[in-house]
């Protein structure tokens, strides 16, 4: 059973959640490598729900080059490897729309996720490109990582990756 509630609108999708999302100061060393088993498994199926069944799986996935703190907060590197163009939806190019996994019972648990869309747009992250992004988590009160969501330009290809996740 879902454990997120959806309602889809064309071109927008809403998730209906419970609790708070409260953005945290990070502590030295909250971070995960890029080649832990956080950030290797796969995102939750509960985030498949919000997307539509005309959607497929991405063939150009953007690469985590590098996760790095800097000012209290997480910064993600990552190149687009392919030979399409990679969009994503944020309120900047550093920005990224952000889904939240909890750890629980040794999976990953989808639980809520930058639903607003005020002042959100697209960006494009061209072959070859690079971008830094953004990430803070939200709750210190769990272990979680977060996710951002990418599709590839002119096509029904879409999906998550990993961009930072809290050690265990």
């Amino acid at each position: 059973m879902s454990r997120l509630g959806v309602l889809i609108i064309p071109s927008f999708v809403f998730v209906v959640c419970s609790g708070d999302t409260a953005v945290t100061t990070l502590q030295k060393n909250s971070v995960t490598d890029t080649g832990s088993p956080a950030m290797l498994q796969p995102p939750d199926s509960d985030w498949l729900s919000m997307y539509s069944k005309a959607y497929e799986p991405l063939q150009n996935r953007p690469k985590v080059i590098s996760i790095e703190e800097r000012k209290g907060e997480i910064q993600v590197t990552i190149k687009n490897t392919g030979t399409t163009i990679i969009d994503y939806y944020a309120t900047s190019s550093s920005r990224i729309q952000l889904f939240q996994e909890e750890w629980v019972n040794r999976e990953w648990i989808a639980i809520n996720w930058d639903w607003c869309g005020l002042g959100k747009k697209h960006f494009e992250l061209n072959p070859n490109e690079t971008t830094e992004l953004s990430v803070r988590f939200w709750d210190d009160e769990i272990r979680e990582r977060m996710l951002g969501r990418f599709s590839e330009k002119g096509t029904l290809r879409s999906g998550m990756i990993v961009l930072a996740a809290e050690p265990q």
